[in-house]
């Protein structure tokens, strides 16, 4: 059975990377809901499967504690946090590696429209399609004013941050 790795991970080694129990808590609770939705159970590409999600989850959150300590402050980061949970499930449904943020950037309306509402989902709908593209430009539409769309830029940014940082620890290309 799927856990979550950062449940059982020495949380004295996180803690002194800055890492709070809460962030940690919350992690964890957004993997039980990738197992719980079976996201990534049966993919056989190792590279995306729960445990690259995790980390790339914990990426994220570890840059958004970095940019605190820098004093910025990022909004939305809830919805990073969704994006990350779901950036890769075009690719367990047999999206070729060019196409999987496109396929998943549509398919994630499925698992959100109880949870967010439109605006939120477009958002993180255009954060899985950026991720995966060569372009680093997040596509949004004119409902966003051109502040709102600098602040999702951030948020794309952070996203192709963390899945590269993963990506290069296990040393596989893009």
């Amino acid at each position: 059975m799927e856990t979550s790795y950062i449940e059982v991970m020495n949380k004295d080694y996180l803690s002194n990377l800055g890492f709070q129990q809460e962030e940690l808590h919350f992690i964890s609770e957004l993997v039980k809901k990738g197992i719980q939705e079976k996201l990534y159970t049966n993919t056989k590409d190792f590279k995306h499967d729960l445990k690259h999600i995790e980390r790339v989850l914990t990426y994220v959150q570890w840059i958004l504690n970095e940019k605190k300590k820098n004093g910025e402050v990022v909004e939305n980061s809830e919805l990073l946090f969704y994006a990350t949970l779901y950036h890769d499930i075009g690719k367990t449904i047999g999206a070729t590696n060019e196409e999987h943020g496109k396929v998943g950037s549509q398919e994630v309306y499925k698992y959100l429209e109880k949870t967010l509402d439109e605006k939120s989902i477009k958002i993180v709908s255009s954060l899985i399609k950026t991720h995966a593209s060569e372009d680093d430009r997040v596509e949004l539409s004119t409902d966003f004013s051109e502040e709102e769309k600098k602040k999702i830029q951030e948020l794309s940014d952070i996203l192709k941050d963390a899945d590269a940082l993963d990506r290069n620890r296990l040393n596989y290309p893009a």
